[in-house]
């Protein structure tokens, strides 16, 4: 039986000799000439029509996946050998997949599970009871002790060391001679790209970090340009600047006696109505499952109480029309959380700039597209609604130092919170770019509906799951191969305070919730890692069909 070895570098010479007695023919990827030391037979893969046995002998991890996948998608019934030294060592009780290669000198100890089609190079060493996934390539002189696991994906360095008990997310790459003694643990739902911090140092320098400095001035007008609206106002969080929506609100219409509301939202948004209001005054709009935001359709706008007020949430970073709504119905009075929706726009315009919104919230917490770490704004274009809440914001201050005239709040920001914003304005095309990309990517696979004459904003990628009996389930699979995922927003009488709620219908906001989940996302998330979140959704999704 001839078994086929695809690829023609120096790897495949190594595999060649460690089957030099058996009968191979060499297979390239590609374009690639077939090497003559390759002989006695040499050809493409492409041009190829036998479905094996294969053995992918490729180095680069990514690579070797791209290839065993695209045999695999010619001949899903293709078989796939391992090529093991006779001068290695494998416990007899380690368990074995397909298509790995066992280098001269190597030793694998008991209790250990291999995946398929890894590596384990000359003279490394792999201690008992670890876990070993596929795609992974543990290079010549590298010692692992026991218990640990490696994800799919992982490369050693030569001369690398794993202390015990270690947990390798997937698709993590260490150079030579590296010594690993903490978990990289799992792929995470967020991590901040923050290359920029000559701004935070500056103000840390400054010897004054609280609420003034000039990197809040910096930061109010570089986000006034960006955003294009007249005046914003940096707060501590986004939840206080959502809760300022409302508190402009009952200044400018106190008798106010219906607010409509959006379910599946993160909670922060209904609670910052209900630190002005009483929980009767609120009433929860019909979601689309597709959209994942309110139902915007014009007979069911029409419908709605007039001189009402509509409390949009972009959801996700799913972008909203507020435009157009303004002119199905004039007479709604519209307030955005525009948390997730930084990037976003409607009609041309950056999310939450309408001059026909009343006022905007913006978030830049730690996992929104930039941050401060706890900070927001408030945006709008109303002069009036603007001085307001520079006094409200600020304890209610006069002209006369520790005189006040009105209730309010201490909701400033920090002028080292506005350094760190100002550093992530600077990285911010680099954030924006990377962030295109992996959605770009994920897009291809996973669809967002999105509204006529909006940009969705490339935040949190949510993707449906349809059948999916609980989010526990989808979790704990997640789980199982290192990557962190959450659940779509609950209904929100889901939260024992909300449970009175006015709401018609809760069955789609029932299942919205069930049937979707939010993937990792964030700017320095690697091709090869997104990759692998698709194929792990991919793979959830059959289980359900079995």
């Amino acid at each position: 039986m001839t078994i086929f070895i695809v690829g023609i570098g120096s790897h495949a010479e190594v595999v060649r000799s460690i089957l030099i007695d058996k009968e191979v023919a060499f297979l390239s990827y590609g374009d690639e000439i077939p090497r003559e030391i390759l002989q006695p037979y040499a050809g493409r893969l492409c041009d190829f029509k036998v479905p094996g046995p294969f053995i992918v002998a490729v180095g680069d991890n990514s690579l070797r996946k791209k290839i065993v996948l695209e045999i695999l998608s010619s001949w899903p019934n293709a078989t796939f050998i391992n090529a093991i030294s006779k001068q290695s060592f494998i416990s007899p009780d380690v368990r074995i997949g397909v298509g790995n290669v066992v280098c001269m000198g190597a030793h694998i100890n008991l209790g250990t599970v291999i995946g398929d089609h890894s590596i384990f190079n000359t003279n490394c060493s792999v201690d008992h009871h670890n876990d070993i996934r596929s795609y992974v390539h543990v290079a010549p002189n590298c010692a692992l002790c026991g218990h640990v696991t490696l994800h799919e994906g992982v490369f050693l360095g030569v001369g690398s060391s794993v202390t015990p008990k270690i947990n390798i997310r997937p698709w993590s790459s260490f150079k030579a001679q590296s010594l690993v003694k903490q978990s990289t643990n799992e792929i995470p739902m967020y991590d901040v790209l923050m290359k920029s911090r000559i701004c935070v140092q500056e103000a840390l320098d400054s010897g004054w970090i609280s609420s003034r400095g000039k990197f809040l001035d910096r930061a109010q007008k570089e986000l006034e340009a960006l955003f294009k609206v007249k005046h914003v106002l940096l707060v501590s969080n986004g939840t206080c600047a959502t809760h300022c929506l409302f508190i402009a609100l009952k200044e400018r219409y106190p008798n106010i006696t219906k607010i409509y509301v959006p379910n599946n939202v993160y909670v922060a948004a209904i609670n910052s109505a209900l630190f002005e209001y009483p929980l009767e005054v609120l009433e929860v709009l019909r979601i689309n499952p597709d959209t994942l935001n309110i139902e915007t359709d014009e007979w069911y706008f029409e419908s709605l109480e007039k001189d009402a007020v509509v409390l949009i949430v972009h959801n996700v970073g799913n972008i909203i029309n507020v435009p157009r709504l303004k002119s199905i119905r004039p007479d709604l009075i519209f307030l955005e959380d525009a948390c997730e929706a930084f990037g976003g726009s409607y009609e041309g315009l950056p999310a939450g700039s309408f001059e026909g919104t009343l006022c905007s919230s913006m978030s830049f917490f730690a996992n929104k597209t930039i941050t401060g770490g706890e900070l927001g704004c408030v945006m709008t274009n109303d002069s009036n609604v603007h001085q307001f809440l520079s006094r409200k914001i600020n304890q209610g201050n006069t002209s006369v130092k520790y005189v006040h005239d009105i209730v309010a709040y201490n909701y400033r920001a920090t002028n080292l919170a506005a350094g760190v914003l100002c550093d992530q304005l600077i990285d911010l095309p680099e954030i924006l770019s990377k962030k295109k990309k992996i959605f770009d990517t994920y897009g291809k696979v996973f669809p967002r509906t999105q509204e006529p004459k909006v940009e969705n904003a490339n935040w949190i990628m949510p993707v449906y799951i349809k059948g999916n009996p609980s989010f526990e389930a989808v979790e704990a699979f997640f789980k199982a191969r290192a990557i962190d995922i959450r659940p779509m927003f609950y209904p929100l009488n889901a939260h024992a305070h909300l449970r009175d709620i006015k709401i018609h219908s809760n069955e789609i906001a029932e299942k919205v919730n069930r049937e979707w989940i939010m993937i990792p996302s964030f700017p320095n998330l690697s091709t090869q890692e997104v990759e692998y979140i698709i194929f792990t959704i991919q793979e959830y999704k059959k289980t359900l069909e079995k």
